[in-house]
């Protein structure tokens, strides 16, 4: 098959031919780069090209700590990031869209991560498959707007802007990869899922897309833009930069602003200020937190799928290996890592107790894990709750036990590779695969309500999708008893369940 060439707004391009019936474009620019004059600023279209444009690699990722950031490793990071990759059965044609939006909270991830790579969806789904980059961290999440006035609009949800904007691109050029542009799925995973509730609750990106999943990934870490603001203060104090001069900082090395970012404790791992640049609430841009926004209808012409793995918190113990080795917390500690997650510290000791009643014979890490677990559960079921009380429309929802049975249990992230059917003979639950990543493929199609497996999911009905080992089966309200003991209990987007999950360099257990 010769390598296809299409048309954008912007120029045309050439991507390749895999796996003998996939075409992947990777690479294609959205936008123009976010360097120099760009920085803190709303994404500009991209200039024209003459000729034809290579769109065989991946793009670099966006300026990051973290795993995939490491002297040496295979991705090249630069402020040019603005790009997506595209999986398509064919250039002719009308095929929903599923956008998939990486992980890593706001901090870090890329969006080429192998468990997401397109190419068994567009093969088996007779969909288009698209991934994005977009600004992370400091440089798509500091509030500058009071700041440094009106030209740094918008600087506290840069990155979210971006994804508006990679959203408009394909509104307007899906078309050409075979896509429709009015069938548009998005969907991520842990900080992905963020993501996505974001664009469900910023007017900008009404329109642009139909349904969208959150998968392990319920809002939390959110910004309210007076603390915005405060970060945003500290972080021009140590670039000695005054509000007055902001122009400056188009000329500050890179690297000097991923040290800035390190120095107020953002480096690509969850921890006490692991969430402090993130989505900017109460702005023109994100004008309430996904909570408030589902629950005041703004996501009503949209379908929602939510879901989490049961045991999401041990994905820790990959880490922190002592989890797993019998050492235990204290008491005390148990509440104060607890207290973090929850809108009312004061909450910590009596769920604890919940919890210990609940299941008298585990240990206090245990409880740890049961109890962050299910923060992502409750929230997500919450937000379920609220879209219904928004539009009155049903969700559909879902829990992965897959390997709940195992030291490492159905951990953060488990159901991915399921749901793009991306498996190995070692990957836990690959025979449900197959018939999970339908269920996906059918909610992009908009048929999932014919499904005879998955039924839909209201607060008086909260039937979910209950992911096991070598079957899908729907249930009503599984785990409740776990559920129940939230009763009463606020967690909102504001507060961060993960802040004490990593263990810091200086922490250690003690029994």
């Amino acid at each position: 098959m010769r390598d296809p060439i299409v048309e954008t707004t912007a120029g045309r391009i050439r991507g390749r031919s895999i796996d003998g019936d996939v075409l992947r474009f990777a690479g294609v620019p959205y936008a123009a780069p976010t360097g120099g004059a760009g920085r803190f600023r709303p994404p500009q279209p991209r200039a024209p090209w003459a000729g034809i444009r290579t769109a065989v690699a991946f793009a670099p990722i966006a300026p990051q700590h973290g795993a995939h950031a490491k002297p040496g490793g295979a991705e090249v990071m630069s402020e040019d990031c603005l790009a997506l990759n595209v999986w398509t059965p064919s250039t002719a044609g009308r095929r929903p869209v599923l956008v998939w939006l990486h992980g890593g909270g706001f901090a870090s991830g890329m969006p080429h991560h192998r468990p997401a790579d397109g190419t068994a969806l567009a093969q088996t789904g007779d969909v288009v498959v698209v991934s994005v980059a977009h600004r992370l961290a400091l440089l798509g999440f500091l509030h500058l707007d009071e700041l440094c006035g009106g030209e740094y609009a918008g600087s506290g949800n840069a990155g979210m802007l971006d994804l508006v904007a990679a959203l408009t691109w394909i509104r307007d050029n899906i078309a050409a990869f075979g896509g429709d542009p009015d069938a548009v799925t998005i969907h991520g995973h842990s900080g992905g899922g963020g993501k996505v509730a974001a664009l469900c609750s910023m007017p900008a990106a009404r329109g642009l897309f139909r349904s969208a999943a959150i998968h392990g990934g319920p809002p939390f870490g959110f910004k309210h833009a007076a603390t915005a603001h405060e970060t945003a203060e500290q972080a021009l104090a140590l670039l000695e930069i005054p509000p007055t001069r902001a122009d400056r900082l188009r000329d500050v090395p890179l690297q000097r602003l991923l040290a800035v970012q390190r120095d107020l404790g953002v480096h690509g791992a969850p921890g006490p200020d692991g969430m402090r640049f993130a989505p900017t609430v109460a702005t023109p841009e994100l004008p309430a937190d996904p909570l408030q926004a589902f629950a005041a209808g703004a996501a009503t012409d949209v379908a929602l799928m939510v879901g989490t793995a049961l045991d999401e918190s041990r994905a820790a113990a990959f880490a922190h290996p002592a989890y797993l080795t019998g050492d235990e917390i204290s008491d005390d500690d148990l509440v104060a890592r607890v207290r973090p997650g929850l809108d009312d510290p004061d909450d910590a000791e009596g769920l604890v107790a919940a919890y210990r009643e609940l299941d008298p014979a585990a240990g206090n890490v245990d409880h740890f894990f049961a109890i962050t677990s299910d923060q992502f559960r409750i929230r997500s079921l919450r937000l379920a709750d609220a879209k219904h009380l928004g539009d009155g429309r049903p969700s559909w929802v879902y829990l992965c036990e897959t390997a709940h049975d195992t030291p490492h249990g159905a951990f953060h992230g488990i159901e991915m590779p399921l749901f793009f059917n991306n498996t190995t003979p070692a990957t836990p639950g690959r025979a449900v695969a197959s018939a999970l990543s339908a269920q996906l493929v059918a909610f992009a199609h908009d048929e999932l309500g014919a499904s005879e497996t998955w039924a839909p999911y209201t607060p008086p009905q909260p039937d979910q999708l209950v992911i096991e080992d070598d079957a899908l089966q729907t249930a009503r309200a599984p785990r409740h008893e776990r559920v129940r003991l939230w009763d009463g209990i606020v967690v909102t987007p504001s507060t961060d369940p993960w802040t004490t999950l990593w263990p810091q360099p200086q922490e250690h257990h003690s029994a």
